[in-house]
């Protein structure tokens, strides 16, 4: 994460993706990011390890909780969104499921990746179709995951998007591509 030069109080916050240095902004301030930070604090969602480290803790799967991660999705912050999805994979909530699929339409691509990684996690068969839409359609980061989870459902159904993937200008795409496709020729053996 780093700051943006502004204003005090007022420098947004963004996320760098380690993958391709790309920035997605985060927070409208680090004022933002600090309170954040301590609702999720008063919400439980962080605990303290016997060596002293503060720790993501593992989400709950109560009924409401599930259904309140879910209505995040639609949070407009993007961070909010993209946390809501990978919640969501670890959770393996099927009832998470149609709204995974909507959020790989976000516009903001890594909130779309997360969501595909999820759906990927889950093996969500339901999101085939979705998944070769976003293979084809979507930013780089999420058609990269969509073929990688395409491969882990082993989705016969992909095979002509995935070979279509593998003429993607992205070399990462075509790589998953790739090994989607050696899955489901396995998968004929």
């Amino acid at each position: 994460t780093r700051l943006a030069a502004g204003p005090a109080g007022t420098s947004p916050v963004h996320a760098v993706n380690n993958d391709d240095r790309q920035t997605t902004r985060t927070y409208d301030s680090l004022t933002a990011l600090i309170a954040h930070a301590a609702a999720r604090w008063k919400a439980g969602a962080y605990s303290i390890s016997d060596d002293g480290a503060v720790e993501e803790a593992p989400p709950q799967k109560a009924p409401d909780a599930v259904d309140a991660v879910i209505a995040s999705l639609g949070h407009p912050e993007e961070h909010e969104r993209w946390n809501a999805a990978r919640t969501l994979g670890e959770l393996r909530d099927p009832r998470a499921i149609p709204g995974l699929i909507r959020a790989l339409d976000d516009p903001v691509d890594v909130v779309a990746k997360q969501a595909a990684t999820s759906l990927g996690l889950m093996k969500a068969r339901e999101a085939i179709a979705a998944l070769i839409h976003a293979l084809e359609r979507s930013g780089p980061q999420t058609r990269n995951v969509s073929a990688w989870a395409l491969c882990e459902m082993k989705a016969e159904a992909a095979r002509e998007a995935l070979t279509r993937a593998l003429d993607d200008p992205r070399g990462m795409v075509r790589q998953s591509a790739v090994a989607a496709l050696q899955q489901l020729d396995q998968k004929r053996r």
